[in-house]
């Protein structure tokens, strides 16, 4: 499946999502500020969007969060080097280990 056959399919089985393409100059600040962020984080973001899937079943961010974003320093502190591009509104993120090769993670 292609980024614009994912993008027919959420929209089909999520109708209130709220998808926004991310333009070229969304991206090359985003590529500034992580440069080593993964080219297929970025298509991503350019073909299918950002933003709500659904009536809050999962949020993907337009960019990357450190976790002192969103938690309290200690569980922060215990997440260094992972950044966080989406969560599903009930506590569960998804996020890049950027320790291991940008492996994609879930954190609970």
């Amino acid at each position: 499946m292609n980024h614009a056959q994912l993008r027919a399919a959420i929209l089909r089985a999520f109708p209130k999502s709220e998808l926004t393409p991310a333009s070229e100059q969304h991206l090359d600040a985003l590529r500034e500020f992580h440069p080593a962020a993964p080219a297929s984080f970025c298509t991503f973001l350019r073909e299918v969007g950002w933003g709500g899937i659904g009536s809050s079943n999962f949020m993907v961010y337009g960019g990357l969060c450190a976790p002192n974003e969103i938690y309290d320093s200690a569980t922060a502190a215990e997440l260094d080097g992972i950044l966080i591009f989406g969560d599903d509104f009930s506590g569960w993120c998804a996020g890049f280990d950027t320790r291991n090769n940008w492996r994609v993670v879930g954190i609970e």
